[in-house]
């Protein structure tokens, strides 16, 4: 029996090498995450948040992206990046919800396109940043629902930030929540039980907010970083995962709630759509369809050098922010301003 038990072993020890060895000569490699780094001082400018999987911490912080890039954010005590506003309760309220690219990840306070339409508008409305990296459209959806049912009714205009990309982030897919695994790696946050990622599906028709704690984001296969057998297994489960997600209704209905909400609590709800390219496009033309107003200022930003922060980053620069206030201003009827 002992003799049969080794012979086991070793004919699957061999199998299992000589598949590694036929996958690699096909080209499949080991699971390999892009290289980022990012440090900030002092440490820590987003920390883990019970509901929206990541928060701003309150702070001026000084962040350096790939040894080559840095820039100086102001984080406010709301959980909000500068916009340069000097407190007035009265204003009325521009929101813009987002991630990484509305937050202005790359660029220091009054280079982002919140900061500068807020200084083009000067005081008739006050320009709130809710962006944050990593998020989809999922936080600010539940973010706007529940400053306003706290009573918070100032908010005049709602833009909701769209970015293809986020409708991955919206369903939390098994490709996502590895980066996401990753990301909260490089930049050293803490995995806290507490924290948890919203995500949302469609049951039977219906939206569904769901939650994925932050520690459960991701269990890789055993070995997926060394072994390529080990990563086609994970990339076949994930299929399977995602295969009953359906990323592009998912996104069409949560938006369209949104509106509904927005126009329930007489707010103006703008999706704004930032890069340019062929999905994008298409989904700018759903959401008209579906009787949503849009505002397309889609900017080749990820293939363009000049509106990009090459060669170390590829969010927005400032010149690409600078158009992006530029267009947004426009929309908003300036000739209606001081």
């Amino acid at each position: 029996m002992k003799k049969i038990i080794t012979d086991g072993f070793i004919i699957l020890f061999i199998t299992l090498l000589v598949l590694e060895i036929v996958l690699r000569i096909l080209q499949y490699e080991p699971y390999q995450q892009e290289e980022y780094q990012i440090y900030s001082e002092p440490e820590l400018a987003l920390v883990p948040h019970e509901e929206w999987g990541l928060a701003l911490k309150s702070g001026r912080f000084t962040t350096t992206i790939n040894e080559g890039l840095t820039y100086k954010a102001t984080h406010e005590k709301k959980g909000v990046r500068s916009s340069g506003f000097v407190e007035n309760d009265s204003m009325p309220e521009i929101h813009f919800y987002g991630c990484s690219f509305t937050y202005g990840m790359g660029v220091n306070d009054e280079e982002t396109f919140s900061y500068l339409l807020q200084q083009k508008i000067k005081n008739n409305f006050k320009v709130v940043n809710f962006g944050v990296p990593a998020y989809g459209n999922v936080q600010g959806f539940l973010q706007s629902q529940k400053r306003i049912k706290k009573g918070e009714d100032k908010t005049k205009y709602i833009f909701a930030v769209y970015a293809d990309f986020h409708e991955e982030r919206n369903i939390l897919t098994s490709s996502y929540r590895a980066q996401m695994h990753y990301g909260l790696n490089v930049l050293g946050i803490e995995k806290k039980k507490g924290a948890a990622f919203p995500f949302v599906d469609l049951k039977q028709n219906q939206l569904e907010v769901n939650y994925c704690r932050m520690k459960d984001l991701y269990q890789p296969v055993f070995l997926r970083n060394y072994s390529a057998l080990s990563n086609v297994i994970q990339e076949i489960k994930n299929n399977l995962h995602d295969k009953e997600l359906d990323p592009e209704q998912t996104t069409l209905r949560l938006f369209s709630e949104w509106n509904t909400w927005c126009e329930k609590n007489n707010i103006q709800f703008v999706i704004v759509s930032l890069l340019k390219n062929e999905r994008s496009k298409k989904r700018v033309k759903q959401f008209r369809e579906n009787g949503m107003v849009t505002l397309d200022l889609g900017l080749d930003i990820l293939c363009n050098d000049k509106l990009n922060n090459a060669p170390y980053d590829s969010h927005p620069n400032a010149a690409a922010h600078r158009i992006y206030a530029e267009r947004i201003f426009n929309y908003l009827q300036p000739d209606h301003f001081d």
